[in-house]
């Protein structure tokens, strides 16, 4: 039996288990593909026990989070997992689901157990226990009856059951009987029935092993020896039927073939195979029609790349196969993959690299905030009254802002705009609106780009109290549009799927300065204090091309934040003045909306929003120069710590009466 041990899953996940892993491994998938399970590393070098979405990163199982462990099977709708993990210094069958986490137990209380598959329905779990002894009994759990020795009735030898149909009613596994060990199927009215091998029945000596079943039974699936020479016996994947008996898959070229995995309908077998020369070994999947293919043929024939793969072993597929699951190796890495073929999208991908790829999106979300608090905070950083008192009662203004955000963020940002405005009260109050146009693009490295571009409206009114500050409130409405093009890694570099979405943002600022209130020489100090609130909103979207899209449901989000400054004013000579500014910002929110949406055809996700630093500082200067009598411009240059604000901006100006 020690050859087939070397292509079982099973053993290689012990092995997984008793080593230490390099990366994410999975051997469990959901019968729709949303959900697998595996191992994944833990910063002690400890393979966890875990479950995840198809897309994303998965997490340790609760209860088992500082356990060596591997989940090994997984209930059609994936809310139970099982196998093994480290419990009370031994290994030990699990069962979990939500609500927490069962041992399974021994048979001898003595033993180890290890928990390899479990029915569809979730309620029957299928394994071995080994005895104090060292022998290995086939076993299958019930909530009612609890741990049962299936292999009781048959001859004495090691056993070990490996999957389990839909209701739990039919079990396969592997039996030795002397010396002759084989693949069984078990049922409760006929008990352990030796399904014999590719080159003989049930007495003959060359071995077999089932590994997986169809969900009604009826299909078995697994590997056996397919010649008797030696050196160099072959082992080949098989696919069983009582019609048809144990049909030998063949291999991809190779000696050897294993099967890990098969469909709930038992018409694609997934596996691992050596190819020519036995130079290597592939993940392949198969069919009655194709015959055995790699996985990369099958992903080739529906138009996908997948040579930055080298795709190893396939360990498992959903329901009708048109997903596959495994482990391979990406550059020089070993990592955990997910292949498709499907109308909604066909590639492979990471799954750990796709779910951030997922929350890469939130950024698209803070660039309308961020645009947004621009117009306010760019050319509208000053009230329109602090450009003092105009020889006519109406004005004209013309401005420019470019920012540029660094610290990770990586994006550039524009904003045009033109308005008007009129005094009224002899001064004392200032009213102006503004028309204009705004853009932000950001370079998500592997993870695409995103850009928003549109147009906004601004209005304010400016009041002076006598012999008090200039109050001040600001109204900006913008209207935009967000390209999003999403990377991700793919089968030969980075793939993407792109999606257009409609984002809208409303601004209030309410705003105090208290002009010259303080003498210095020639300067003069002018605090201020502010406080603005945003409410943004983001529309539902779908995206087209790449092999994993995914439909976005809308976000929104109300941002409060207050600054206080101080505004520090010298005159250069009689037509320029120079102003310098240094002001503190707080965020009372820290956090963006949940992004919530559905990989399509895979999983749905709920991932928490972005954190965003809440408290900054931020520093400029203005240089206002007069023209002439009725006009003005006017240069401004901030920089900002790491924050909301750009990291550097400037905003240029035209200002005149008529």
């Amino acid at each position: 039996m020690a050859s087939l041990a070397l292509f079982h899953p099973a053993a290689m996940a012990q092995s997984e288990l008793r080593g230490f892993g390099t990366g994410s491994r999975l051997y469990a998938i959901s019968a729709d593909g949303s959900i697998v399970g595996g191992s994944t590393d833990s910063p002690s070098d400890l393979s966890l026990a875990s479950v995840g979405m198809a897309g994303g990163s998965m997490s340790p199982l609760s209860g088992l989070d500082m356990v060596r462990g591997a989940v090994l099977g997984l209930s059609a709708d994936g809310s139970v997992a099982v196998g093994a993990a480290v419990l009370g210094g031994q290994y030990r069958a699990f069962r979990w689901t939500s609500a927490g986490l069962t041992d399974l137990g021994t048979l001898d209380g003595l033993g180890q157990s290890e928990a390899r598959g479990v029915s569809g329905d979730g309620n029957v779990v299928v394994g071995e226990a080994v005895l104090a002894s060292g022998a290995k009994r086939a076993v299958r759990w019930t909530q009612a009856g609890g741990i049962e020795n299936i292999a009781a009735g048959a001859p004495s030898g090691d056993s070990s059951a490996a999957a389990a149909s839909y209701d739990g009613d039919v079990v396969v596994g592997v039996k030795t009987r002397g010396t002759v060990t084989h693949a069984f199927r078990w049922t409760q009215a006929g008990g352990l029935v030796d399904l014999g091998s590719l080159l003989g029945g049930p007495n003959a000596d060359p071995e077999s092993e089932a590994t997986g079943v169809s969900r009604d039974g009826s299909v078995v699936v697994g590997s056996s020896q397919a010649s008797s020479s030696f050196p160099g016996t072959a082992t080949h994947a098989f696919r069983w039927t009582a019609a048809s008996g144990m049909v030998d898959l063949g291999t991809l070229g190779g000696r050897d073939s294993r099967a890990g995995g098969v469909s709930a309908n038992g018409l694609v077998v997934v596996g691992q195979s050596r190819t020519a020369a036995n130079s290597g070994v592939l993940a392949f999947r198969w069919t009655e029609a194709t015959g055995m293919q790699s996985v990369a043929d099958w992903l080739a024939a529906a138009g996908v790349d997948s040579n930055g793969w080298t795709l190893t072993d396939a360990t498992a597929t959903n329901a009708d196969g048109s997903i596959v699951v495994g482990n391979g190796i990406q550059g020089s890495d070993d990592e955990a993959w997910l292949a498709r073929v499907s109308d909604l999208g066909s590639g492979v991908m990471r799954p750990s690299n796709y779910s951030q790829s997922l929350g890469a999106v939130n950024a698209s979300f803070q660039h309308a905030q961020s645009l947004t608090r621009m117009i306010l905070w760019g050319s509208h950083h000053r009230p329109l009254m602090s450009y003092g008192a105009m020889p006519e009662r109406n004005c004209f203004w013309a401005t420019g802002d470019v920012g540029h955000h660094g610290a990770g963020r990586d994006s550039n940002e524009a904003l045009a705009e033109v308005g008007l405005c009129r005094d009224f009260e002899g001064g004392a109050l200032r009213a102006g609106v503004g028309v204009g146009y705004g853009r932000q693009s950001q370079n998500l490295g592997e993870f695409g780009g995103n850009r928003i571009a549109g147009e906004h409206v601004t209005a304010e009114l400016d009041y002076q109290v006598p012999a008090g500050p200039q109050l001040s409130a600001t109204v900006v409405f913008g209207n935009w549009r967000a390209d999003v093009n999403r990377g991700y890694a793919g089968g030969s570099g980075t793939d993407f799927s792109r999606g257009t979405t409609a984002v809208r943002s409303t601004a209030l600022r309410l705003r105090a300065d208290w002009d010259s209130l303080w003498k210095m020489g020639t300067a003069a100090v002018s605090p201020y204090a502010a406080l603005t609130q945003t409410r943004t909103h983001s529309g539902a979207y779908t995206e087209v091309g790449g092999g994993f899209p995914a439909r976005f449901e809308g976000q929104s989000h109300t941002a409060v934040e207050s600054r206080f400054g101080l505004a520090s004013t010298l005159p250069i000579n009689a037509v320029t003045n120079l102003r310098a500014t240094v002001e503190l910002a707080h965020r009372f929110d820290g956090q963006s909306p949940a992004l919530k949406g559905q990989a399509l055809g895979l999983f749905s996700f709920d991932q928490a929003g972005t954190r965003s630093r809440r408290s900054w500082a931020r520093a400029g200067i203005d240089i206002d120069r007069q023209l002439n009598q009725k006009v003005s411009m006017g240069f401004s240059l901030h920089a900002a710590s790491r924050g909301e604000d750009p990291g550097l901006s400037a905003s240029i100006s035209l200002r005149a009466a008529f």
